[in-house]
């Protein structure tokens, strides 16, 4: 309680990483006990969940259930992390982190991170469980691919839900389209999904750069 207080008493955005230990329903007292503190700005990472010893499982229903209390980051690294599974180390499996980023994307989420390296075995740590930039960049493009699909089927959706209230009303008017605040986390640009319960976030891709989206570019560390 207390370093939450401290940290939502500075103004700033917050994330709140969930505990491997925690279920994504209770992650939102967290939530809650910032914005009582006076943070407006919070957001969840979800890095997986303890499954019996020295491994972790995604239960990707949780995304959701999280993103009822506030828009998530899914930690495709740590999700594919094995605790405690090396040498006195945690291990990895590093061709697990693409599958759970797809699958994460898929089914909705506000930011992804991946940790990346140009020689993953000389990392100081989580070697096992990062990317090249190479297979980075590969992977952007096949969830900006399936990020792309999903923003052409809420846009689909969100016509015909129209037209019919248009219909409804009998005046030929059309409805206008809810506005929201866009915010931008980690490396990825947030667009409010009215389609989600409690006005939900998902992704959304624009055309930017070397056919990189804007808003979904790594950022340099």
């Amino acid at each position: 309680t207390d370093l939450i207080a401290a940290c939502a008493q500075t103004g700033k955005a917050l994330n709140i990483k969930k505990g491997q230990f925690v279920s994504p329903a209770d992650i939102a007292l967290a939530v809650q006990k910032a914005q009582s503190f006076g943070a407006t700005d919070v957001l969840l990472t979800e890095r997986g969940t303890s499954f019996g010893y020295r491994d972790l499982v995604v239960d990707m229903r949780g995304l959701r259930e999280m993103r009822r209390a506030a828009p998530v980051c899914f930690d495709a690294t740590h999700s594919a992390q094995l605790p405690g599974a090396g040498d006195g180390v945690s291990a990895g499996d590093r061709e697990m982190v693409a599958p759970l980023a797809r699958a994460a994307v898929a089914v909705g989420i506000d930011a992804l991170f991946v940790e990346v390296h140009s020689n993953p075995v000389e990392a100081p740590c989580d070697g096992l469980c990062q990317l090249t930039p190479p297979a980075l960049e590969r992977l952007l493009y096949e969830v900006l691919r399936i990020a792309a699909a999903l923003e052409s089927h809420l846009r689909h959706h969100l016509h015909d839900h129209d037209s019919d209230s248009a219909h409804r009303l009998g005046d030929g008017r059309r409805p206008h389209p809810p506005t929201h605040p866009r915010r931008r986390y980690a490396a990825v640009h947030l667009a409010r999904d009215p389609l989600l319960p409690c006005g939900g976030h998902r992704t959304a891709a624009g055309s930017g750069k070397r056919g990189v989206p804007r808003g979904l570019r790594p950022h340099k560390t």
